[in-house]
């Protein structure tokens, strides 16, 4: 047997020259592949949790933006529907004192007990008109009270969903690096075995 086939036995002792450390030529190969794996391993591990998550959050920010612009407009919507109402019960109150000032022109033109009865009337109707017109108020107040309310449990649902998808997203990204783990070991397995093969 020669040097040169002494030298490339897999079992041949060396001696590393920076930590004096001595080792068989088989450990000095397949540690090199295995650092050189670990390290591509991590690098491409990082990349894809990266993106991952940055997909979910995206996901995550239109879904909370596109139900913040619903309740948005259903407030707009119920604002305008408000500030109508409210023009009309003013414009209500308007019409009741110019009436009632009508009547009490009449009233003094007219019959003292003629002129009461008239009043009395009117003012009946004015009053029934009023008492309607607060009742749709208050019920479009309600309304908008709810409306707010809504828009807190959309906002909670929001901030629910978000942390739930981060969970999600933790729970997939350690699933993944589990089965990277595995599946670089098992190359490096193999990477071992076919190494050996050559060195016999």
């Amino acid at each position: 047997m020669n040097d040169t086939a002494l030298l490339l036995a897999p079992d041949t002792r060396v001696t590393c020259p920076a930590c004096d450390r001595e080792f068989s030529l088989e450990q000095g190969f397949a540690r090199q592949a295995l650092e050189a794996v670990e390290t591509a391993s991590a690098s491409a591990l990082a990349d894809l949790k990266d993106q991952e998550r940055a997909v979910v959050e995206k996901r995550a920010q239109q879904l909370a933006a596109d139900q913040a612009k619903a309740a948005q407009r259903q407030v707009e919507d119920l604002q305008k529907i408000l500030s109508t109402q409210t023009d009309a019960h003013s414009k209500a109150l308007a019409e009741m004192h110019q009436r009632e000032a009508a009547i009490e022109t009449r009233v003094q033109e007219a019959a003292a007990a003629r002129a009461a009865e008239l009043m009395a009337g009117e003012r009946r109707d004015n009053d029934k008109r009023l008492a309607d017109s607060n009742v749709q108020l208050k019920q479009l107040r309600e309304e908008q009270l709810a409306l707010r309310e809504e828009r807190q449990r959309l906002r909670d649902e929001k901030d629910a969903l978000t942390l739930e998808v981060h969970r999600q997203v933790d729970a997939k990204l350690a699933e993944r690096e589990t089965a990277a783990r595995t599946q670089e070991q098992e190359k490096a397995k193999l990477d071992k075995a076919e190494l050996q093969k050559k060195l016999d």
